[in-house]
């Protein structure tokens, strides 16, 4: 489990009573933003991102769609269980972390 502070739906870190960080499992979060992050938006690591948006747009295959985020996933730390991108760009993710990242 990679713990981490916890943000809501439109990016922002989440508090209690204001002022206490929540902390939690933060691995379902990190696959949302590794999938919809373009190339850059990590300003400290560049490569990170699959650029969701881009490959749905350009109309590209799910099977080079999936491929970028088996990639993406799998650079992060995380081992893939299930991996399937339906026609519609509906993703089904089950993946978790190798190991505690921060040992």
């Amino acid at each position: 489990m990679m713990v981490d502070f916890e943000i809501d739906e439109t990016g922002d870190i989440q508090f209690k009573n204001g002022d206490i960080l929540i902390t939690g499992d933060a691995t379902l979060q990190n696959q949302k933003l590794i999938i919809l992050a373009q190339k850059g938006d990590f300003k400290e690591y560049p490569l990170v991102g699959v650029g969701a948006r881009d490959y749905i747009l350009d109309n590209v295959s799910a099977d080079q769609f999936q491929g970028e985020i088996q990639k993406q996933i799998e650079d992060d730390g995380m081992k893939i269980a299930k991996l399937t991108i339906s026609k519609n760009y509906e993703i089904d993710l089950e993946a978790t972390y190798k190991e505690d990242l921060r040992k």
